[in-house]
């Protein structure tokens, strides 16, 4: 097929869109047949009918307060960074240079102590931030701020951290769950149900995830897709220049969409209104299953479980390539046990933050004793 036919396939018929499919768009023999971020970022477009200034302006990161704060964050983080180069950090043996590029779960502004702000109490570690609170994996592979910073850090390790925001920010939620009133419950493949098998032994878990595929719409299937070539293509590009370099992904935990979880601490609840603009609590999860009327608790937490299952199980399938030796993979999926253990509907508490950043010291430090690490609930 034509990449013309193959980005078609991927738009109108993503569940026959297959490795083969995937492997054609990222051949590297026939560069005008390869697809590039652009076309990626366009394909974004079609799944949700989104405008220019939708895709690029939307995910919010550099807008209103949270984009100062971002800033304010970032600048902060990378003036320790140079502080550290400027003092010979470098020539010490044993240290370690970190790339970081992502969204808020590597920069939460305020309030929480986020994976990055755990990794940097390392004194043996240099961490230089591309992150910003809200980015989505589509601007971050559109804008290219780490192909710059690549050749100018020559890092150790690279970590990444995106796709949550091209999932729930406005509402895009909505486009990728049935209305349960108007459309049919359609029931999960043969082929899919295996595949949940073979990964979960707990039978009642196992349920619960097929329950939530039936409630699945074809523009989720289509943006699991396009995130997986996102990545694919940032990990080809990055291996073809720097081969012996180690990368990171993670996965997210399952989430509770719900509005009333309680943000902050105790001493900013005076705060609460620009907290609440911060966060969006309600906004990213909550409200889009009520604008697709499910109000059942459960149900909104097995189509949740579902679509995070479905997301790291897709990362966990890239780390297992064999052409990508240097790719390691955290899956946290489990390790927020209570409600409390949420800061809001899409971020841990700060502890649950640092026990997520203790796996990822693991990694870095090379002692990973296999590609995917799980952080234990």
């Amino acid at each position: 097929m034509s990449k013309e036919e193959l980005i078609t396939k991927l738009l109108r018929n993503p569940a026959g869109f297959s490795e083969t499919d995937l492997d054609e768009l990222l051949r590297s023999d026939n560069p005008d047949e390869k697809i590039t971020p652009s076309e990626l970022l366009h394909v974004t477009m079609r799944i949700f009918d989104l405008n220019e200034r939708n895709i690029y302006n939307g995910s919010r990161a550099e807008e209103g307060i949270l984009g100062k704060l971002n800033r304010r964050s970032r600048r902060i983080r990378n003036r320790r960074y140079m502080r550290k180069i400027n003092k010979g950090f470098r020539a010490e043996p044993g240290n370690k240079i970190i790339l970081a590029e992502g969204d808020s779960w590597f920069e939460f502004p305020v309030f929480v102590r986020d994976i990055i702000d755990w990794l940097q109490k390392r004194k043996d570690y240099a961490v230089y931030s591309l992150a910003y609170g809200g980015d989505w994996l589509a601007n971050i592979l559109y804008q290219g701020e780490y192909v710059e910073g690549l050749p100018v850090h020559t890092p150790d390790v690279f970590l990444i951290s995106g796709g949550g925001n091209d999932l729930v920010s406005k509402n895009r939620l909505t486009t990728m769950m049935i209305n349960p009133l108007k459309d049919p419950v359609t029931e999960p493949s043969k082929d899919y149900i295996e595949s949940v098998r073979l990964k979960i032994s707990n039978e009642e878990e196992v349920q619960r995830i097929l329950r939530g595929k039936c409630y699945q719409t074809r523009e989720f299937k289509s943006l699991i897709n396009v995130i997986r070539l996102q990545y694919e293509l940032m990990f080809s590009n990055i291996f073809t220049k720097y081969p012996d370099l180690k990368i990171i992904t993670h996965g997210y935990d399952y989430p509770i969409p719900d509005r009333n979880i309680h943000i902050g601490f105790n001493l900013l609840h005076w705060h609460q209104p620009l907290m609440n603009r911060l966060t969006c609590n309600g906004k990213w999860l909550y409200q889009s299953f009520m604008l697709k009327g499910i109000t059942d608790p459960e149900l909104q937490q097995c189509i949740l479980r579902t679509m995070i299952f479905d997301f790291n199980e897709m990362l966990i399938r890239i780390a297992q390539k064999t052409g990508y030796k240097n790719l390691f993979h955290i899956d946290c999926r489990g390790i927020c046990k209570r409600k409390d253990d949420w800061y809001d509907e899409l971020h841990p508490q700060s502890m649950i933050f640092k026990r997520i950043a203790q796996k990822y010291q693991e990694c870095i430090d090379g002692l990973a004793k296999d590609k995917v690490l799980r952080v234990s609930g």
